[in-house]
Parts: C-alpha cells; sequence; structure tokens
C-alpha cells in the first residue's frame, strides 16, 4: 500500500473517531428517567397531594436504613452495608426530570440540612430504625442531618451539570451550595468488611469539591459579565442558602486597640466570597484560598467589594429580599451597602413597614439599615428625640454610632426648647443607666461639639442628684456639667458648690475648686461655707486651701473675725474627722492664722493647753507664746496647772509667773507641784524647798509631802523632817504618817515612836494603825516585828497602856504565824504576871 493510501486512510479514522466524540452524548445529557419513583409516591404526585414532600423524606430515610421493621418477626431486619449500597438511587434523577411541581418542591426539601429537631419529624415516622450517623453531614465542625449522603453523588453531580445547563437556577443554587458547603469528604460509597488506605472509595473529595465551586464561580462569572439577570437570579437564590452554619469560629486580634475576640469568619466559602469580596481589598483570593487583611473584621467599607456592582443596581427588589431574608451578617450587610450606594431613590420610597421590620430584627445589619433610613426621614430641624434617644441607647454600637453623627451634623440648626428637651433626657438616662455603654459616646461628643449647648442649658440642680453615683462615666459627666454652667444663667452660690467639694471623686472636687479660684468674690462665700469647706478631710483639698486664703488675705478681713469663731468652734467638735481636726489646728489656727488670734482669751487657750489630744495641746502652746501673758492674767490654780502641763515651754514659762506671785503660794500648791509627772517641775519645787526659810517651812507643808504617793516626795519630806525636827510636832507627825496607806510612809512613822512620849490615848488613837500593819497577810514583815516590839515595849512599860494592848495582841494571835503566835504567847505570859488582875486569855497558875 503507497504512503498517500495510508496517509488517506487514517485521516478517514480520525475524522470518523472525531465526529463520533464530537456528537456524543453523556448520559445525563439525554435527560432520560432511569428508575421510576415507589408507586406510592407517583400516585401522590398523580393526585396532587402535598404529603408527597413529607412521603418522600420518609421514603428516603428508609431507603438508607440498615435496620427495617419485620412486622411479622416484630423487630428490625438488619441490612449489611454492602447490601444498602446496591440499592438504586437513580430514581433521584428521575424526580428532577419531572416537571410537577410537588416534585420540585420535594426535590429542594432533599437537598436542605437540617437540625436533629427537625429532622427527626420525618425519622421519628419512618416505620425503620433510624442510626442517626448515617444521616450526618459535618459542616465546619457542626453536625447537621441531610436526607441524601454520599452514595447519591453520582446524580446530585448529573443535576447539577443539567441544571447549569439549563441555567435551572432554583435546583442549581442548592446543589452548588451542597458543593460548597459540604465538609464530608471522607464517607465512603460502599465499605468492602476488609479495606486498606489504598482500596477505599471516596464518594467526595477535597479535589472534586474545589473543582465543582470554582465551575460554579465560573458560571456566575460568565453570566455576570454579559450582564445577564440570570446571574442575579442564580447570586440570588444561592446567597439564600448560606447560614451561620457555614461560617467558622476564629480568634481574631483587632489591631487598634489590640484585643482579642471570637468573630464567624466565611473566608472558607469560596463561592460566597467571590460573590461578596472580589472587588475587596479586605479580603483577596488566591488560586486556591481566600485571605484577610489584619483589620478585615473590624472595618466598615463604604465603597461596594461584590463582583457585578452596576448589575446589581438594576434590580434593588432582590438586594432589598436578600436584605431582609438573607441568613448570613455578611450578606445582609452586603445587600444593604449595595441598596444604600447604588439605589439611594429606591431605598427612600421603601414603607414604614419595611423599615420597622428591619428595625425588629435582631440582625445588626439590618438594624443598621433601617436606622440609617429612620435617620434620613427624621426632621432634620425639629426631630422626634424619643426615636433618635431609642436608638442612640441601642445596643448595637454601629447604630449608637449612626445616631449620635445625625446629632452633631444637626442640632445647630435645634431650637433652644430641642436643645434643653435634650439635655433633660440625657440627664434621665444617666440616673437610670449610669453603667450603659452609650454614656461613654455622649460624653465624647459633648465634651466637644455639644459644650456650647449644655451651657446653655444645664443647671447646678439639675446635676447635684448625680453625686449620690460614683461609676466613672458618671464622674466625668458631672465635671463636665459643673466646668460649662454658666452663673449668668444659673447663679448659684459657694454653698451650692459645697456638695461637690465634699464628694469622694477627686475630679469632681477639683472642677468645683477651680470655679471657687475664679470667681471666689461673686460666690457669696459666707463664714460658715468656709469652715464647712475647711473641714473637706480631703488631703488635696487642704493643699488647695492654705495658698488659696494666704493670697487672699485682704478679702478675708472683713469676715476674718468670724470665720476664725467658727473655725474655732469647728475644731472643737468631737465628730470631726481627724485630718480635717489636724488640718484645722495646726495648717490654719496653728500657722496660717496665728498671729489673728492673740486676742484669744486666756481660758480658751488653757482649755487647749488642757486638752487629752496632743494637737490641741500643741496649738496652745502656740497661742501661750504668741500672746505672750502677764503673770496678772493667771490665777494661782491655773498656773500650777500649766506647770503640769505637758508642754515643756509652758511648764517652764508657769514656773517663771510663779517665782513673781511666790508669795501667794500654799503649802498645798507646794505640794501639787512634786507630786507632778513631770521631773523639769518636780526638780524645781525640790529646790525652792530648800531655799525656803524655818519661818517659811510649815508642818503643815512637811505633812503634806509625807502624805504623797511618790516615794521621792515621801523622801524629800523625811530629809525635811530631819532638818526641821526641832520646831516639829512628832506626835501630830506620827499621826499623820499612820493615816497613809503606803509600807514606807508606815515604816516611818513606827520609827518615830521611839521620840514621842506614849499614853493610853495615844495608843488607843494609833490602834487601827497597830491592826492594820498586824493584821496583813503575807507582807510588811519589818513593819510587823517594829509594831510587836513597840507594843512589847509600851505593855511592860505601864499598867493602863497594857489593858489596851492585851486585847490587841490576843486578836493577832488568833490569826498570827507560829513565830508570832508563840512571841505574843510569851508577852501576854509575862504581862500577865506583871498585872495579875487584868483581863487576859492567859491564866497564870
Amino acid at each position: 500500500m503507497s504512503k498517500d493510501q495510508i496517509r488517506k486512510k487514517d485521516e478517514a479514522a480520525h475524522k470518523q473517531e472525531w465526529d463520533e466524540f464530537e456528537n456524543h452524548l453523556s448520559w445525563w445529557e439525554a435527560e432520560q428517567p432511569l428508575a421510576p419513583l415507589p408507586v406510592d409516591l407517583q400516585l401522590l404526585l398523580i393526585k396532587n397531594d402535598r404529603t408527597f414532600v413529607d412521603e418522600l423524606m420518609r421514603f428516603i430515610i428508609r431507603n438508607e436504613s440498615q435496620h427495617i421493621w419485620n412486622e411479622k418477626k416484630k423487630r428490625y431486619d438488619y441490612v449489611s452495608p454492602q447490601e444498602l449500597s446496591k440499592r438504586d438511587r437513580s430514581w433521584l434523577w428521575t424526580l428532577y426530570l419531572s416537571d410537577h411541581p410537588l416534585a420540585r418542591e420535594g426535590l429542594k426539601q432533599l437537598l436542605k440540612y437540617f437540625t436533629y429537631q427537625d429532622f427527626n419529624q420525618y425519622a421519628s415516622n419512618s416505620g425503620v430504625y433510624v442510626s442517626y450517623y448515617s444521616f450526618y453531614a459535618i459542616r465546619n465542625g457542626r453536625y447537621l442531618y441531610s436526607a441524601l449522603n454520599k452514595n447519591y453523588f453520582r446524580y446530585l453531580k448529573a443535576i447539577y451539570k443539567l441544571a447549569e445547563k439549563k441555567q435551572d437556577t432554583g435546583i442549581l443554587s442548592r446543589v452548588a451550595y451542597r458543593f460548597e458547603a459540604d465538609r464530608d469528604y471522607y464517607k465512603l460509597i460502599a465499605p468492602p468488611k476488609q479495606t486498606t488506605g489504598n482500596q477505599r472509595r471516596y464518594g467526595f473529595t477535597p479535589k472534586t469539591r474545589s473543582y465543582l465551586t470554582k465551575r460554579t464561580w465560573r458560571t456566575l462569572r460568565k453570566l455576570g459579565e454579559q450582564g445577564a439577570k440570570e446571574y442575579i437570579k442564580l447570586a440570588t437564590d444561592l446567597l439564600y442558602q448560606y447560614t451561620t452554619n457555614d461560617a467558622k469560629q476564629t480568634y481574631v486580634t483587632n489591631p487598634k486597640t489590640n484585643q482579642k475576640q471570637y468573630i464567624l469568619s466565611y473566608k472558607q466559602n469560596w463561592v460566597l466570597n467571590h460573590i461578596l469580596y472580589h472587588n475587596s481589598s479586605r479580603f483577596t483570593y488566591g488560586s486556591a484560598t481566600w485571605q484577610e487583611t489584619p483589620d478585615a473584621y473590624f472595618q466598615k467599607p463604604e465603597q461596594r467589594e461584590e463582583a457585578f456592582p452596576a448589575l446589581w443596581d438594576q434590580y434593588p427588589y432582590e438586594l432589598l429580599m436578600l436584605l431582609l431574608e438573607a441568613n448570613a451578617s455578611p450578606i445582609v450587610e452586603f445587600a444593604g451597602r449595595a441598596l444604600r450606594i447604588g439605589n439611594p431613590a429606591f431605598v427612600a420610597q421603601l414603607s414604614d413597614h419595611v423599615i420597622n421590620r428591619l428595625l425588629q430584627s435582631t440582625e445588626p445589619f439590618r438594624q443598621e439599615f433601617g436606622v440609617r433610613e429612620v435617620l434620613n426621614r427624621l426632621d432634620k430641624n425639629n426631630p422626634d428625640l424619643n426615636r433618635w434617644m431609642s436608638l442612640s441607647t441601642h445596643k448595637n454600637g454601629t447604630i449608637r454610632s449612626l445616631a449620635n453623627a445625625f446629632l452633631q451634623q444637626n442640632f445647630v440648626t435645634w431650637s433652644d426648647e430641642t436643645k434643653a428637651q435634650l439635655i433633660q433626657m440625657l440627664l434621665a438616662k444617666l440616673t437610670e443607666s449610669p453603667d450603659a455603654p452609650y454614656l461613654s459616646e455622649w460624653f465624647t461628643f459633648f465634651e466637644s461639639d455639644l459644650r456650647d449647648v449644655l451651657a446653655n442649658n444645664i443647671k447646678l440642680s439639675m446635676i447635684t442628684p448625680l453625686l449620690a453615683d460614683v461609676q466613672p462615666i458618671i464622674v466625668q459627666f458631672i465635671s463636665l456639667f459643673l466646668s460649662v454652667i454658666h452663673r449668668e444663667y444659673d447663679p448659684y452660690t459657694a454653698d451650692d458648690l459645697l456638695p461637690f467639694l465634699e464628694n469622694e471623686s477627686e475630679s469632681i472636687r477639683k472642677t468645683a475648686r477651680n470655679i471657687l479660684h475664679k470667681d471666689y468674690m461673686m460666690l457669696s462665700c459666707t463664714p460658715a461655707f468656709l469652715v464647712k469647706w475647711c473641714a473637706v478631710p480631703y488631703e488635696d483639698n487642704q493643699v488647695f486651701l492654705t495658698p488659696f486664703f494666704a493670697d487672699r488675705m485682704h478679702w478675708l478681713i472683713p469676715i476674718l473675725p468670724k470665720f476664725l469663731d467658727a473655725l474655732w468652734a469647728e475644731m472643737m467638735q468631737n465628730e470631726l474627722p481627724e485630718i480635717s481636726q489636724n488640718y484645722i489646728l495646726n495648717d490654719l489656727l496653728g500657722t496660717l492664722f496665728l498671729a489673728e488670734l492673740t486676742d484669744t482669751p486666756i481660758d480658751q487657750v488653757l482649755a487647749l493647753l488642757n486638752h487629752t489630744d496632743t494637737s490641741y495641746q500643741e496649738l496652745g502652746a502656740r497661742l501661750f507664746a504668741a500672746k505672750q501673758p502677764a503673770v496678772e492674767q493667771f490665777t494661782m490654780d491655773q498656773l500650777l496647772n500649766l506647770a503640769h502641763n505637758q508642754i515643756a515651754l509652758c511648764r517652764s514659762e508657769a514656773r517663771n509667773m510663779i517665782i513673781q506671785v511666790k508669795d501667794k503660794m500654799t503649802d498645798e500648791g507646794l505640794v501639787n507641784l512634786v507630786e507632778t509627772h513631770w521631773d523639769d517641775t518636780r526638780n524645781w519645787a525640790f529646790a525652792y524647798m530648800r531655799t525656803m526659810s524655818v519661818d517659811q517651812f510649815t508642818p503643815t507643808l512637811i505633812y503634806g509631802l509625807i502624805d504623797s504617793a511618790r516615794q521621792d516626795v515621801q523622801a524629800f519630806g523625811m530629809e525635811m523632817v530631819d532638818i526641821h525636827f526641832a520646831d516639829l510636832d512628832i506626835t501630830e507627825l506620827l499621826l499623820r504618817a499612820s493615816e497613809s496607806t503606803d509600807l514606807f510612809v508606815q515604816e516611818y512613822a513606827l520609827s518615830l515612836a521611839e521620840k514621842i512620849e506614849w499614853t493610853k490615848d495615844k495608843i488607843t488613837k494609833l490602834e487601827l494603825f497597830f491592826r492594820t500593819i498586824l493584821f496583813k497577810v503575807h507582807q510588811a514583815r519589818k513593819a510587823k516585828q517594829m509594831t510587836l516590839d513597840l507594843l512589847v515595849k509600851l505593855g511592860k512599860t505601864d499598867r493602863s497602856m497594857a489593858e489596851k494592848i492585851v486585847p490587841l495582841l490576843s486578836d493577832v494571835a488568833h490569826i498570827g504565824g507560829k513565830r508570832d503566835f508563840e512571841r505574843i504567847l510569851f508577852t501576854l505570859t509575862q504581862l500577865k504576871a506583871l498585872y495579875p488582875e487584868i483581863e487576859s486569855p492567859i491564866q497564870v497558875r
């Protein structure tokens, strides 16, 4: 055969093969039904029975179940996975080819995903034991239920291709959505009993899913490029399918605040992102995935981001329906933005019913769209403030921002009455919800843009009730209000500012002080007010007040006497806080106004010096030194009290003045001086008494010294006894010393017994003294011994004294120790022998 013949034969064969390929039709392109639906379902279609859809769902559940109820055996018969996989499922293809409306509705129902509760409505009445795991559809970590599992994938793909060819958007959108949303890749079509990884047959793989989603977008893109209405129809039907179940919870960081939070991200949905963000700078796509910028979830762009925006602008009604009915937030946001920017005239014609429906929605972007339109329709010059307030206090931050922006843009044209009403409503909200987030937003624009509005509409009486709240934002508002009040509009006085000066918030106190610093001459600062201000117990208040008074002394002069009198009275109040008391004592009266207090009556100065609080004493000492009083201003008792004062300077001055009037000093006064707690005064008194002449040093003085409770004073008195012994009545001294309860003095009194002449009457006078010493228990051994020696000696001296001593010794013998008993018994025996006729418990035979 020649080369030309061979060539002609090969060309003929190639042409034949090409013609066969070009005219080849896939099985789905033939559009021929395969397995029919069950007869009972066909009958329901023929009857146009609405129960067809529910029965179709129950049929497919029975068809996919491995446990079928056997009525005869009253049990479930098990069907193996191999047998289950052999069942013919081509009826699904037949169902799609049917032109019956109920068949189409049933197919749409089969393509849906269900929650457990919805799916259970069909499964519980299906007549089979349902293994719910067989119907799981894993989507982004969430388990939903689907009647169609992967055994139907071949027919789903065929339906997809045919719907794409026929531009059947109602079915194509649902199948395309399943391919986009389904993540259950690894479920086997027909798993054998024993299989290895290489032998597994996957019904749906990631590559297949990627191909089908890209094919869907390719179809949409071609329609969009042609400007076809079918793009809008297919895209709209597809967007209705997405829900929050198609989002993945992601942890992101706000680049502006550096705060982290969870958000719902839809970036893994290829087709959805192309429809919504094909022209976006926030979300960008590569060959396989979508990526977001760091602040993508925190921007609110005003530019259009969707694919084919001009085409969307031609169909505002479809956008409105998406705004009202879509189930995913990004879709609602897109629809609202596209309507607002691309069709403002259409939006302006929306009915109040539609706007109210948007406002009542729980979806933030629907609410935001409704709010924008409400604000657009509000009267810019005389708005409905109640409507505005409901938006400005909304829990959605974006809605609040829009409402506040409306206020900032239009308040200039409002009437004074409207502005005043706004302020009243604001104050009501402050007290009603002091921790609400919108308060901080209000503060920002009231502090800047609306400051003049506040100044012309706020009064001190309006903000005083707010002082009861300590929330930080309320404190900021009070400080702001206080700083902008015009006294020409609200002529308040200094007394009205007192609650603000006393408030626990430093910011509020500072604002009130600044007002006083500036307008003190116009605020009627009375002495009573100034005293209350001085008593405010905060250090910052005191730091401010001292230079405030020092710089305005000329202003204080007319009211200074009354002010100082009131301040003195306030200082003496026991309930005054310690920090306030110390400030008034030390900084004001004790330093700043000390020179003005030199005319203070000496009685008041002495009251301070005798006060139990050292701070008062120190103020008294300062006044005392400043006054330099003469001795004639004091009584002797006052001088003696001063000599005992805690402050050394006062004691020294008192002693100096006592010297000047020493002729008036009494014995009691000298004893008073030596019994002081202070060594300097006591030693001074000792030294002074040593200089006294014999005529000046009276027995009364010595008796007083010995009667002292202090042993050093007693010792000094005994020293003076030795010096002035010849001039003293020792008997009287003994009697005076015996009256003391001090053991040291009692022993001294017994030592004097040797220096007097004794009589029966003297023993009678001192009997109580003797008994007191002898009856002491476990103490005064020396004194007891001295007393017994004295009594024994006196008893043996005179019969009359023995008669007084024997009963005393007899009583002591009953309670004394063994040693005392023996001695007393011996003494009583001796006395009985000396004076047989005296009465005695001892009988001598």
